[in-house]
């Protein structure tokens, strides 16, 4: 079995399949080689859901498939070192007063796949906590999300939070959820506007400065 079996499993989003090819593999090929596979193969389904050629039920599958890759190798893995070749930081989660979790479940989700090192800070998170979790975590990026119009005005307090924390400038402050625009996003304080999971991949390595 060839490694590039690994990365067509996770495109066609084969959970199992993809398990099974992680297993066989292990012991011949080194598991950061087989976890770089998985996340090239969820990169080339990102790209076709960019491109419409997908749905977005393909994309949370093909994640799926990467969680499940990753829990085999899991006891192969060097995770001081797997965290320093990380693309970075993230610390997410949606903003106080709101409960919804789906769409920052899937935004973490994805970020973990394409190799970010994820905090995720779960619901109804204060602003204070988001700065607090960046500057325990040395996080580059905050990710914040807002499902309700009536708690999406709490997101201008993150970057508040981050200069009282004394780590404005060096945390990128990224907002996404249903009535969240990017005109808000910058009239707010955020830096970076993400309207799905993709996206927020796509605009997390720009701000990186990664492919």
């Amino acid at each position: 079995m060839a490694i590039e079996q690994l990365a067509d499993a996770i495109e066609r989003g084969d959970r199992e399949g993809a398990i099974s090819c992680a297993r066989d593999l292990v012991g011949r090929i080194p598991p950061e080689d087989l976890l770089k596979s998985s996340t090239e193969g969820i990169k080339k389904v990102g790209e076709k859901f960019e491109n419409h050629e997908v749905f977005l039920a393909d994309l949370i599958l093909a994640a799926q498939a990467v969680y499940g890759v990753a829990g085999v190798l899991e006891p192969y893995l060097d995770r001081e070192k797997m965290k320093a070749k990380a693309l970075g930081t993230v610390v997410i989660g949606t903003i106080e007063g709101d409960v919804h979790s789906v769409g920052k479940d899937l935004v973490a989700m994805v970020l973990r796949a394409s190799g970010f090192n994820v905090i995720d800070l779960g619901i109804d998170v204060a602003a204070e906590e988001f700065a607090a979790a960046a500057k325990e975590h040395v996080a580059k990026i905050a990710g914040a999300s807002a499902l309700l119009s009536t708690t999406m005005l709490g997101l201008r307090e993150i970057p508040r939070a981050l200069e009282k924390e004394g780590i404005r400038e060096t945390v990128r402050v990224m907002f996404g959820g249903a009535p969240v625009t990017e005109r808000f996003t910058k009239a707010t304080g955020g830096d970076l506007y993400a309207e799905d999971a993709f996206r927020a991949v796509k605009v997390a390595k720009k701000a990186m400065g990664v492919a």
